[in-house]
Parts: structure tokens; sequence; C-alpha cells
């Protein structure tokens, strides 16, 4: 009698094993929806840097389900706006290739710089990295690329040129020149980070160009797309394999800022690359500012 009930045991045991190996997908599935509809995606606080302008390429939502590459880069778009430092979604089981995609993207340093271009350089990454498990889960770590000191420095420098030059009575476009003008008068570009990569400053950050006076492209972007934030004109950062420059939602119309390139240690301070549209910043330059206009679908 025991070994029959041995013998049946055994036999329940591996037709179990059997089911779960054929149900697998189905389990799987089960176990998926399961984690969506009983620990829903949990929807943190958003810093006070996020930006509420309306992109064509992005949109400012609370769906984090994605099922196509372009919803993933809109959640990435929407963890790094927010101000997120962690966050978790989920890829649903009908969408197979949604692993695998997040992992693309991801792990793109030009395509993660595209999607940071659209929000505050406050709230742009200096790493971000992404676990994806067995059954889905996406789980997002960042590390802010600006600190809370350089913050707090970077704000009250803008402050300070805002009321020495007296903007709050100047129009947009008064207020826009003067602090163009200003950033490329008082900042020099950094020949020794551009050629070898190293520096005493930080020319990659709006704190060298505003404080330290040394930066390269990405210190002047970031610091005029701050103070566009400042005075809360929509604007983008354009991010090439080699080069950045801004993109100003102005009179009605998207137009291009190279601060970099307008300066005076380059012997180009001539507004040559001040708020023109594509088509003549194309006419002008095509070794340095041609950009994915698939993707940066705001400057065609």
């Amino acid at each position: 009698m025991k070994k029959i009930a041995n013998l049946i045991g055994s036999l329940l045991f591996v037709f179990i094993l059997m089911l779960f190996y054929f149900k697998l997908d189905d389990i799987k599935t089960m176990f998926h929806d399961f984690i969506i509809k009983n620990d829903k995606i949990t929807i943190p606080k958003s810093n006070e840097y996020k930006r509420n302008y309306t992109y064509q390429k992005f949109t400012n939502e609370e769906d984090f389900i994605p099922h196509s590459k372009n919803d993933i880069e809109n959640i990435f778009y929407n963890i790094l706006n927010n101000g997120w430092d962690e966050f978790i979604f989920y890829c649903p089981v009908e969408y197979q290739e949604c692993t695998k995609d997040v992992e693309i993207i991801s792990s793109s340093t030009i395509q993660m710089s595209k999607i940071a271009g659209y929000v505050s350089p406050y709230n742009s990454h200096q790493t971000l990295n992404t676990t994806i498990s067995s059954y889905g889960e996406i789980y997002v770590k960042i590390t802010k690329k600006y600190t809370d000191s350089e913050i707090e420095q970077i704000n009250e420098e803008i402050k300070e040129i805002y009321s020495e030059y007296n903007l709050e009575e100047k129009t947009l476009e008064e207020k826009i020149k003067t602090f163009h003008d200003y950033l490329i008068k008082n900042t020099t570009y950094d020949e020794e980070f551009a050629n070898t990569g190293k520096s005493e400053y930080h020319p990659s950050k709006a704190i060298g160009a505003l404080l330290e006076h040394y930066a390269v492209c990405g210190g002047y972007t970031d610091a005029m797309a701050l103070f566009l934030d400042y005075i809360n004109v929509p604007n983008l950062i354009i991010t090439n394999d080699n080069h950045a420059w801004n993109l100003v939602y102005y009179n009605d119309n998207w137009l291009h800022i190279d601060s970099t390139w307008n300066d005076a240690e380059i012997e180009r301070f001539n507004y040559e690359f001040y708020l023109v549209n594509t088509q003549k910043l194309l006419e002008i330059d095509t070794t340095q500012h041609t950009f994915d206009e698939n993707f940066f679908i705001e400057a065609k």
C-alpha cells in the first residue's frame, strides 16, 4: 500500500512538472498580470524641475505599459523629466521584444542623450542603469548630472544676471539675446578638454560656463537651457555624435541657437547661429549641425 501511495505521489509530481512545463507561458502571463493588477506601478512625486512644455516627440502621461519602442522612449523621457531617482515598470507579455528593446535603448549613450535633451539639465542623468527581471520587471536607477550644491550656485548666478541686466523690463527677444551675449562674452571655449578630454573645470556643465567660465558645447547649451526654463520658454537640446546646441520655441517657431559656435573665442560672434530655422542652419553648416530629424521632430 505504501509503495502504491509513493508511486501515485511520484506520478502526480511528474504530471505537475509536465503541466508546469507546457503551460509555462500561461503561468508567466498570469503571474505578470497579477503583478500589474495587484502591485500597481507606483508613481513618485515629481521634482520642481519637471518641464510641462508641449512637445511633439514626447507626452507627459502616467501610462507606463509599453507596446512599442516609441512607448519605451516616452517612458524614459517621463522618468527623467519628472526627476525620479528610481522607477519600476513592466513589459507586457504580448510585447515579446520589450525587454530586448528596453536594453537596446537604455544602453545606448547616444539615444539616451537625445531623450535627455528634452528635459531640464537638472533632471538629466550622469548614469542610468536598468535591471531587467525574467518576468519583465524593469528597474531604472538614475544618478543626476548636477548636485544640489551646483544647482543652488547656478540658480543664484542666473538670478543675478537677470537682475543685473534688468531683464524683467525687457522683451522676450531682448532677454534671450542678452543672456546669449553674456554667456559667450564671459565664457572661454575649453580647448584642452576638447582636445584631451581633461580639464580642471566642469566644461560640460552649466557650472563650467557660468561660474568657472570655461565650457564646451555641453556647458553652453545647458546654461542656455536653464535660462530659457527660468523665463518659461519651451526649449530642448539637440545632440549628435559630436555636438550639441539649443532649439527654442520663439514666435510660434522652433529655432536654433548655437552659442558655442557664436563664441568670440572661436571667431564666430556674429549671430550666425542665433534664432535660425532648420533650413538656414543646414545652409550655413552641414558638418557639425546634422541631426536625426526623425527623432527631433520639432526641428522639422
